[in-house]
C-alpha cells in the first residue's frame, strides 16, 4: 500500500484511509482523507449502535468531496472488504475504481456466506487485482467475478541488478521476517529451528518482526534453552531488514491457515524480497507462495505445520553451501522476471489506463 501511495503516480496521487486506534507506520506524500470509520472497532461498543448510521453518512459525504476536490480520475481500493461501506461516495463520483485483494479479505472472509454477497459488488469495478493465481480462481470460482476482470499483478518488490553474495563458510544465519501472528507461523519456524540445530550445532536464528505471538515466541526461546541460538530482533526498519538479508545464508517462513480465524498469505514480500537478496527459501505449500518457489530450484516447500520435514530441508541447506548459491541465484533470477516493483507499477497503469498519466 505504501508504494500504491507513494510510488505509482508521484506527485499525482491522493491517500484515503480510516482512522486508527494505533499510530501509522508511515505517511502518505500526497493529499490524504482519513475517515472515522476505522475508529468503529475498538473502544466504541457503547456507542457503535447509535452512531454508526451517522458517522456512515458523514464519511460518504466527506470522500465525495474530497474526490471532487481532487479531481480523482481513478481510484486502487487495497483490500476488498473495508471499501464496501464507502461505495455509495464512489458510485456517484464519476471514478473509475479497482479493487487489490491481499490476505484476510481473500481468505477468511469467503467463507462467510455474508461477505461472499456482498463482494459481488465488486463485480462493478472496472479490474480487480490479486497477487497469485490461485486467490484468482477462487474469486471466480466462489464470488463470481468476471474472470475477464480479475488480474494477477505480482508483487513488486526492489530487485538488485547482480545476486548479493552470502558468504560460504563459518556459522550459517537463518533468517525470518514478518509479523509475529499465526498465518507467519512463527512458533512452528522455532520449533524447526530447534530440531535442525539438532542436526547442524553451528546454526543460528534471527528473527525480525513484532506481533501478538512474540511473548510465546519468547518463551519457547526461554523454555527450551535456545538464547544462544535465536535472536529475537522485534520490528525492524527496512534498511535494517536488507541488512539482515544481506548477511544471513537461507530464508525460513513456515506460512499456515491460522486455524482459528482461517487468515491466510497471499504472497508474501518477505519471500520475494528474501528470492531478490539470492536467500534460498524453506518455506511451506501455502497460498501463493509455490507460484515463486519451485521446489529444489529456488528452495524447499513443505507442508503445512511439517515441523520435521521443514529442519530437515534447513539442515540440508545449512550443509552445502554450494546448494544455497545455486538456489539463492534462481531466487534473485525469478525475483527479476517476476516481482520487481517496476513490472508491477507498468502493469497497474495500463490495467487502469493511466499510462499517459
Amino acid at each position: 500500500m505504501r508504494r500504491h501511495a507513494n510510488d505509482l503516480l508521484p506527485g499525482r496521487t491522493c491517500a484515503i484511509g480510516e482512522r486508527m486506534a494505533e499510530p501509522p507506520a508511515w505517511s502518505p506524500e500526497g493529499p490524504t482523507l482519513l475517515l472515522y470509520g476505522g475508529l468503529e472497532r475498538p473502544g466504541r461498543i457503547a456507542s457503535k449502535v447509535l452512531d454508526r448510521a451517522f458517522m456512515a453518512n458523514r464519511d460518504v459525504r466527506a470522500l465525495r468531496s474530497f474526490l471532487a476536490e481532487h479531481r480523482v480520475r481513478a481510484m486502487l481500493v487495497d483490500f476488498l472488504d473495508g471499501f464496501l461501506r464507502y461505495m455509495p461516495a464512489v458510485q456517484g463520483a464519476r471514478v473509475r475504481w479497482y479493487s487489490f485483494g491481499h490476505g484476510f479479505d481473500v481468505s477468511r472472509r469467503l467463507d462467510e456466506p455474508r461477505w461472499l454477497a456482498r463482494y459481488r459488488a465488486h463485480g462493478q469495478a472496472e479490474g480487480v487485482f490479486v497477487r497469485a493465481d490461485c486467490i484468482r480462481e477462487r474469486l471466480v470460482a466462489r464470488v463470481g467475478l468476471d474472470p475477464k476482470r480479475v488480474h494477477v499483478v505480482r508483487g513488486g518488490i526492489d530487485v538488485p541488478d547482480a545476486p548479493l553474495p552470502h558468504p560460504a563458510d563459518g556459522e550459517v544465519r537463518v533468517l525470518a521476517v514478518g509479523r509475529f501472528m499465526a498465518k507467519k507461523g512463527p512458533l512452528q519456524t522455532l520449533a524447526a529451528f530447534r530440531v535442525a540445530l539438532e542436526r547442524v550445532p553451528d546454526l543460528r536464528l534471527e528473527m525480525i518482526g513484532d506481533g501478538p505471538l512474540m511473548a510465546q515466541s519468547e518463551q519457547y526461546v526461554h523454555e527450551k534453552g535456545l538464547e544462544d541460538r535465536v535472536t529475537l530482533r522485534g520490528a525492524q526498519p527496512p534498511e535494517e531488514v536488507q541488512r539482515a538479508l544481506a548477511s544471513a545464508h537461507i530464508f525460513v517462513q513456515h506460512s499456515r491457515r491460522d486455524p482459528v480465524t482461517g487468515d491466510e498469505e497471499g504472497l508474501p514480500a518477505s519471500i520475494t524480497e528474501a528470492m531478490a537478496a539470492a536467500l534460498p527459501v524453506v518455506s511451506t505449500r501455502h497460498a501463493g507462495i509455490p507460484e515463486a518457489v519451485r521446489e529444489g530450484e529456488e528452495g524447499y516447500l513443505v507442508e503445512e505445520g511439517d515441523v520435521r520435514g521443514m529442519a530437515e530441508r534447513i539442515a540440508r541447506l545449512a550443509r552445502d553451501a554450494s546448494a544455497r548459491q545455486e538456489m539463492g541465484e534462481s531466487g534473485w533470477r525469478r525475483a527479476r522476471e517476476m516481482f520487481r516493483w517496476e513490472q508491477e507499477r507498468e502493469a497497474l497503469l495500463s490495467l487502469m489506463r493511466l499510462e499517459g498519466a
